[in-house]
């Protein structure tokens, strides 16, 4: 859990920065995603779960049509996969990301990169929560109907035998 503190200071830091360096910078998003499980380990763990999430990012710099920033996403379970074993599985993750996105100012593809933590829970006969620090990278579609107002679709590996898709709306104050 002392990741997921960690990501917290992170995303408050960012969060009460941003008046002092101008409100564009600051993007927060709200959506939902499915968690897809690798075939082979679905063994062990059946049915992809789904989840809600939160992403707020900072944009650094721009440079000609890409935009720099870091991002900070977690997100929590609201299902339950079964397992082999007639139990639940859920997970919640927590990201702190460097980011591009790269295009016009109505379409774009954000690429991702950075630290993701993972607490993968597994209810059965007995309870086990496994945690996990590792490398993630991620990939989505973006377009702004408006100034404020952002949606994007995409994808986030979360580890060698999870990854999760997702749709989310944001805003930028």
């Amino acid at each position: 859990m002392r990741y997921v503190s960690l990501i917290s200071i992170a995303v408050i830091t960012l969060l009460l920065a941003t008046p002092c360096a101008g409100g564009e910078r600051l993007r927060v998003g709200v959506g939902a995603g499915k968690i897809l499980i690798k075939e082979s380990s679905k063994q062990q763990l059946h049915e992809d779960l789904y989840s809600l999430g939160l992403q707020v990012g900072w944009d650094l710099m721009t440079i000609k049509q890409t935009t720099f920033g870091l991002d900070a996403e977690g997100s929590v379970p609201i299902s339950s996969g079964s397992t082999d074993e007639g139990g639940q599985w859920r997970l919640w993750t927590a990201g702190l990301y460097g980011s591009a996105n790269i295009g016009q100012d109505s379409i774009y593809l954000r690429l991702k990169l950075g630290l993701i933590y993972e607490n993968l829970r597994v209810e059965n006969a007995a309870t086990v929560a496994n945690e996990d620090v590792g490398l993630s990278a991620g990939l989505a579609m973006g377009a702004r109907p408006s100034r404020r107002i952002y949606i994007e679709i995409g994808g986030t590996v979360v580890d060698a035998n999870l990854g999760q898709v997702h749709a989310l709306v944001g805003w930028r104050p």
